[in-house]
């Protein structure tokens, strides 16, 4: 059973008391430190309200779902918006070293490329040499002819492999 709050003359400190623990302070001991200067008074009554609004605006804090949804959407933002700065800030730099590395990777594909090419003309006989630049050389003149055809046997390949899984 809760007891009544109190109403009459006890005073505001023993209104803040009740506030504070919940339970309501004796008359005498409230009487016994009620300041009987003006200014003490006074000064007790603020000290008083103080204490009373900071777990007054705390329980106001906890209430309003709205401002608590926009602290954490806030708080969300700003981690997201680290975490997206730290990954642009990686791949920047992933990106730089490759960058650095690509001349020297392709100058030596270019030379594997050019010592093959080389290695497959020695080995390849003259006639073959000719015989395939007159083949480069008729393909180039009429290249539509040549897409045509290679279109077609693409296909007659296609449908051979079809046939031959049935």
């Amino acid at each position: 059973m809760t007891p009544e709050r109190p109403t009459d003359d006890e005073g505001e400190q023993a209104a803040a008391t009740w506030a504070r623990t919940g339970q309501p302070r004796p008359a005498a001991a409230a009487r016994e430190t009620i300041p009987s200067d003006p200014q003490a008074l006074a000064e007790d009554i603020e000290r008083t309200r103080q204490q009373l609004g900071d777990p007054v605006e705390a329980l106001a804090a906890k209430v309003d779902v709205g401002a608590q949804a926009r602290s954490k959407a806030a708080e969300m933002k700003t981690r997201v918006a680290g975490a997206a700065g730290t990954a642009a800030d990686r791949i920047t730099a992933k990106a730089a070293d490759l960058r650095q590395q690509l001349p020297g990777k392709t100058s030596g594909l270019t030379k594997a490329v050019a010592a093959g090419r080389a290695k497959a003309r020695q080995l390849t006989p003259a006639s073959a040499q000719q015989a395939a630049a007159r083949g480069a050389h008729t393909v180039r003149e009429r290249p539509g002819e040549y897409a045509a055809a290679a279109i077609v046997l693409l296909l007659i390949g296609w449908l051979l492999g079809r046939m031959g899984r049935r």
